[in-house]
């Protein structure tokens, strides 16, 4: 593939991320267009809102101050102002390019935001161009723009906006859809499927001979749907803050699992901790079999595998550290199975759930930390 064709490749591919970006920050109601009223634009009630261009270059910025790029957009604009397909003193006029270039008359333009600067950066503009021959390729474009049509481009201006983003545009979308709560793990595949359904929305539509118009709610059902694929993918933590006074209930109550750790002289700070992994684990444990993102065969096995892995860890500590007193072998034990995370099913559960399960496990208790736990919290009850 030629460097010409694929630019032209690039350029056009652009308009899906970008009408995917708007999406993201519209509101009931409003629609996106692709290669309706601009490469991308959005309607609302019959009224153009927004009209972007997007101008993209594998090498190089794309809209220097001579180029076809800028002096036909701002044509094409003038143009869908005389027409009346789009409201100067309301329409939004937005030029993205993915390449970053020197300072000129589309930075000036877009820098402008009242009559007077509006009138500078014009006037500033032809004193640069002022040497333009009329075979240069911009001619026709600049003179019907700046000559002919000098009161719509100030309209133009007053609205415009230069953004230059990344080179293929999902930057942008990635850091929308984070703003929207989507988990930062998942951001890639919400991008990725959002991304294919509009893209196959769209060419849907142009291969019908419709216009390629994207609704809100048409997004937002789709958002919704694929968020709702996420939560079964992704551990949510759902504990907020944990209030002091719940922390102090709980030791003041010193259920067995606290009892374990004064058995191996856990300090207060130990202590605190634990309640605090206690409550996260116990709370989100519930969230997600409530919310269907595990069920509680999953959460039995996640339980199977610490209670596997505290057996393991016990073994190998008897062996290496039986010189070492029975308090000091019980931390020993406990802070070597909290430092080693488990996963569920694949997934990255919140940093509290295995140190918290394993404290649910010694509240039962089925499993302890100090070598005599059993003899302790079992045989002297029975």
């Amino acid at each position: 593939m030629s460097e010409n064709a694929a630019g032209q490749l690039l350029g056009y591919t652009l308009q899906f991320p970008r009408a995917l970006y708007h999406l993201t920050k519209c509101e009931p109601g409003e629609m996106v267009c692709v290669e309706c009223l601009g490469d991308v634009a959005i309607e609302k009630d019959g009224i153009v809102m927004l009209s972007e261009e997007d101008k993209s270059s594998i090498n190089s910025n794309p809209i220097t101050d001579k180029s076809v790029d800028l002096w036909k957009t701002l044509y094409n604009w003038v143009n869908s102002i005389n027409s009346g397909e789009f409201k100067g003193g309301k329409t939004i006029f937005l030029l993205y390019t993915n390449k970053k270039g020197r300072k000129g008359i589309a930075e000036e333009f877009s820098e402008a935001k009242n009559k007077e600067q509006v009138n500078q950066s014009i006037e500033s503009a032809v004193k640069k161009l002022s040497d333009l021959e009329v075979t240069h390729p911009i001619w026709n474009y600049y003179d019907h723009v700046v000559n002919k049509n000098r009161a719509i481009l100030e309209s133009i201006v007053l609205n415009f906006e230069l953004r230059v983003g990344s080179d293929t545009g999902h930057h942008e979308v990635k850091g929308r859809l984070l703003a929207s709560h989507v988990p930062k793990s998942q951001i890639d595949f919400m991008s990725d499927k959002l991304s294919g359904w509009l893209q196959k929305n769209i060419l849907d539509k142009i291969s019908k001979k419709v216009p390629a118009k994207v609704t809100w709610e048409e997004y937002n059902r789709e958002f919704s749907l694929i968020f709702e694929r996420i939560k079964k993918r992704e551990l949510i933590d759902f504990t907020s803050i944990i209030e002091e006074e719940d922390v102090n209930n709980q030791v003041k109550n010193s259920p067995i699992y606290l009892k374990q750790l004064e058995e191996i002289e856990e300090d207060e700070e130990g202590i605190m901790e634990a309640v605090i992994e206690y409550m996260k684990a116990e709370t989100n444990r519930g969230k997600w079999i409530e919310s269907g993102i595990i069920d509680a065969d999953i959460a039995d096995e996640f339980e199977d595998r610490l209670h596997e892995k505290w057996r393991n860890e016990k073994k190998l500590i008897d062996l290496t550290h039986a010189e070492k007193n029975a308090v000091t072998r019980g931390k020993i034990l406990l802070y070597s199975c909290k430092k080693k995370e488990v996963r569920i099913r694949d997934m990255d559960p919140p940093s509290s759930t295995t140190a918290g399960t394993y404290h649910y496990l010694a509240d039962e208790p089925v499993l302890g930390w100090h070598p005599d736990w059993k003899k302790i919290f079992i045989d002297r009850r029975k």
